[in-house]
């Protein structure tokens, strides 16, 4: 609910267009998202060597009157990502 809060209020501001949310694992270690994942760039981030790769994530629009969010669950976060970043993967490149 907190991500919708904040989607609604990032959208209603033109802040944002998109919202991904990740579901974090129930571990001390991962307790905020930017403690375990790092944008150092647009299409570049450090990982925290344990993160796990597989990770729910959720993408936020809004909707064309822009009254409503339109929530879809992501097949690849990684793939999410380098869509919202408008690159394609690299697939080369090592995760992790």
């Amino acid at each position: 609910m907190a991500v919708e809060i904040l989607a609604r209020a990032l959208f209603s501001k033109a802040q944002a267009r998109t919202v991904i949310a990740v579901e974090l694992p129930r571990s001390h270690a991962m307790m905020h998202l930017d403690t375990v994942m790092t944008m150092i760039d647009r299409s570049t981030f450090v990982l925290y060597p344990y993160f796990d790769r597989n990770l729910r994530s959720w993408t936020l629009t809004p909707t064309e009157d822009g009254k409503e969010l339109r929530v879809s669950r992501n097949a690849d976060l990684w793939q999410t990502l380098a869509a919202s970043a408008g690159r394609r993967q690299d697939h080369g490149a090592e995760h992790g």
